[in-house]
């Protein structure tokens, strides 16, 4: 489906395969379950997909090729777990993805005139206790009634409840129902609905009965219809269609539960981010190309033809320029050549059981097809499990070559992708009021709005006094074009952007305020850098007294944890009072006060043009 006249034809999936999509502990869950989902998704062209019995540990987004998974946290057990799988392009009108525990989630989206709430359930089968059911529909019953009564409302999901076809529920049931009567867990569902000013569609659509069972027993003896779509009363005719796709094959036994809503949906236009290419630096490691590098890059740079009237960034950009043909021509850049461990053996071992899976469905009777199929099931999970153990090897074998070899940039790379598991991503990002936020450009001006709140620090309430220098009226020839160039300390504009990347310290990765910024800097200013900081060193030693121990060469904290330990122990032995005082500043070093920093410098008189240099280079 795609947008066109800011109408969206949204296919709704309730219970779409009810596998285990556990990726973070494949030796529990089965290897490739996300893989074969997302590919059954873009088969049947779906934007929007409920899953249950997601089975992993934590909240999160991850993307799969078209795909991102917004799931919830699963229960001590590792069982339970829902969440969305949302295309790429409905992204942008996400507001909200809230858990609200391992059997309800949520998900918000931001249509042309209303807000769409959709409530993802997992509800207890019809054997649980009735209190663990009651507990369920109350957790549900507050989560319907928080949301504003705008909202077009969705519950849909596995809600293990069988609705009959009796005249007495109507209108909340429709009259084509597969099953005849109504069960426990249908009656509680019903009641549900009618305190909540909801209607079960997905009792609303005549189809054949292969089209209404949601789920069947593993002997395939049995298909119940217990998994079905609730809707506002209010906007009930904005979904168009429900059935069953029993052609998707997930490896479950449930099937599935495809919907059509028509609705408006703002249209957000997205751009594309620019791509980094990085160069193939590992080749300087040969002392042939490296030496070849060197000579060719110094007789390039030499040959450059400036302008002695140009001034510095276009001198710098002429420089730049040629650094990067050079390089380009030389090394080349880097080929990123992914192996993913779900190959075509994996592809073909899935297509097989789906065809054995499809020849049974025809003919549920034949018992030789039904046996073909749950060897070809078996089969794929063997194929799955021992490709996903032979990429794995493979990547060890990789690494033992690599530290042989002494590559010990690439054999930690290797270790750290084997060691580390599974690294979540995060997508969105959290407002104040708990909203996400979900647009690119959006997500930017936060992060912008963050880090200039902390990197742009107040002005500090005490300031320096430093008195005028004397100035000398005697005159003075015009200064020579070299004296210029010395005294002008302007560096290249481009040499003042700074590339900042957050990075995540604990919490919640959806908070910017859990981040702390590194700043990625030009490498040729970084020269420049440690060139003052070579000339600065000397000079701030012979200020800096023993008291300090970190952040210096050969020192650290060890003494000073010495004397307090000392401290205290004379403390007990004299039967004296002690009193410490720690000092934490938030940020510190993400905070200081460029100005009170030049200030420093100029009143404990170092160099004047090491003073201006730093001023100039203070990004």
């Amino acid at each position: 489906m795609s947008l066109s006249h800011e109408q969206l034809v949204t296919d709704i999936v309730a219970n779409c395969v009810k596998a285990l999509l556990n990726l973070l502990n494949y030796q529990l869950l089965k290897p490739g379950a996300a893989q074969n989902i997302v590919k059954e998704i873009e088969k049947y062209k779906v934007k929007l997909v409920a899953l249950q019995e997601i089975r992993w540990d934590d909240t999160g987004t991850i993307d799969i090729q078209e795909t991102t998974i917004l799931y919830g946290k699963c229960n001590e057990q590792r069982q339970f777990g829902t969440g969305f799988a949302v295309h790429k392009s409905l992204i942008p009108n996400i507001r909200e993805f809230k858990d609200i525990n391992p059997r309800i989630s949520l998900l918000t989206m931001k249509a042309h005139f209303f807000e769409i709430t959709f409530i993802n359930v997992h509800a207890p089968s019809e054997d649980k206790p009735q209190e663990e059911k009651d507990d369920f529909y109350v957790n549900l019953d507050l989560t319907l009634n928080a949301l504003p009564q705008y909202r077009i409302k969705i519950v849909l999901g596995d809600l293990n409840a069988k609705i009959g076809k009796e005249a007495v529920f109507r209108p909340i049931i429709g009259s084509h129902s597969l099953h005849e009567t109504t069960n426990d867990n249908g009656l509680r569902l019903i009641d549900f609905a009618c305190g909540n000013g909801l209607v079960v569609k997905s009792t609303m659509f005549p189809h054949k009965n292969i089209y209404k069972g949601t789920w069947m027993s593993p002997d395939g003896r049995y298909v119940n219809q217990i998994d079905h779509v609730l809707v506002s009363v209010r906007f009930k005719n904005c979904i168009q269609d429900i059935r069953t796709m029993r052609g998707a094959d997930g490896d479950s036994d449930h099937y599935l539960v495809k919907g059509k809503m028509k609705v408006k949906i703002k249209k957000v236009t997205r751009k594309k981010g620019t791509v980094v290419d990085k160069y193939d630096t590992a080749k300087l490691n040969n002392v042939n190309t490296c030496e070849r590098f060197k000579y060719l890059m110094s007789e390039k740079i030499r040959r450059i033809n400036t302008d002695i009237n140009d001034s510095i960034d276009t001198k710098w950009k002429k420089i730049k320029d040629t650094i990067k043909v050079v390089t380009e021509s030389e090394i080349g850049k880097v080929k990123t050549v992914r192996k993913p461990w779900f190959n075509d053996i994996c592809e073909d071992a899935l297509n097989r059981r789906k065809e054995a899976r499809n020849q049974w469905l025809n003919d549920q009777h034949n018992i030789e097809k039904e046996i073909a199929y749950k060897e070809c099931q078996k089969s794929a999970s063997r194929v799955f499990r021992n490709e996903k153990r032979k990429c794995t090897r493979n990547l060890l074998e990789e690494a033992e070559v690599d530290s042989r070899m002494n590559r010990t940039r690439q054999l930690y790379q290797k270790v750290n992708s084997i060691r580390g598991g599974y690294k979540k991503h995060n997508k969105f990002l959290k407002n104040e009021d708990g909203s996400l936020t979900t647009g690119q450009e959006e997500i930017l001006e936060k992060w912008r709005q963050y880090f200039g709140q902390i990197l742009n620090c107040e002005n500090p309430e005490e300031t320096f006094e430093f008195p005028l220098v004397e100035t000398n009226d005697c005159e003075c020839l015009p200064p020579t074009r070299n004296e210029i160039k010395q005294q002008e300390e302007r560096l290249p504009e481009e040499w003042n952007t700074a590339l900042v990347c957050p990075i995540h310290k604990k919490n919640d990765p959806q908070i910017c305020s859990n981040y702390r910024g590194i700043a990625l800097l030009n490498v040729t200013y970084k020269i420049l850098a440690y060139c003052l900081l070579d000339r600065i060193q000397p000079i701030a030693e012979e200020i800096i007294g023993d008291y300090q121990g970190g952040f210096k060469p050969n020192r650290s904290t060890t003494d000073q944890i010495f004397v307090i330990r000392q401290t205290l122990q004379k403390m007990w032995e004299f039967n004296k009072d002690v009193y410490i005082l720690f000092v934490d500043f938030k940020k510190a070093y993400d905070s200081i006060h460029r100005a009170s920093l030049i200030n420093i410098l100029r009143e404990f008189k170092f160099p004047k043009k090491l003073v201006n240099l730093v001023e100039a280079s203070t990004v």
